[in-house]
């Protein structure tokens, strides 16, 4: 995993920490990727432990647990 690679996934993280939901579009262009690395991103993001779910009515995502990134990442190394 390269390092713009874990700045993306920290990124994505700490804004729907901070409580901001985002349509994956949106999620994009703030990242400066293309929309389908979000949902590449959300799907690694959840194997390592996120809780991000969307929300049909406002087509959103957003973090529903207390999820650290960098704590998650380093475990999964020491396994």
């Amino acid at each position: 995993m390269s390092d713009e690679h874990i700045k993306k996934m920290i990124a994505l993280v700490e804004h729907l920490k901070a409580g901001h939901k985002g349509k994956a579009e949106e999620l994009a262009e703030q990242l400066d990727v293309c929309r389908s690395s979000i949902f590449r991103y959300m799907d690694e993001l959840r194997s390592y432990g996120a809780e991000i779910v969307y929300c049909k009515c406002t087509q959103t995502f957003s973090l529903k647990n207390d999820f650290d990134f960098l704590k998650a990442f380093s475990q999964s190394l020491m396994n």
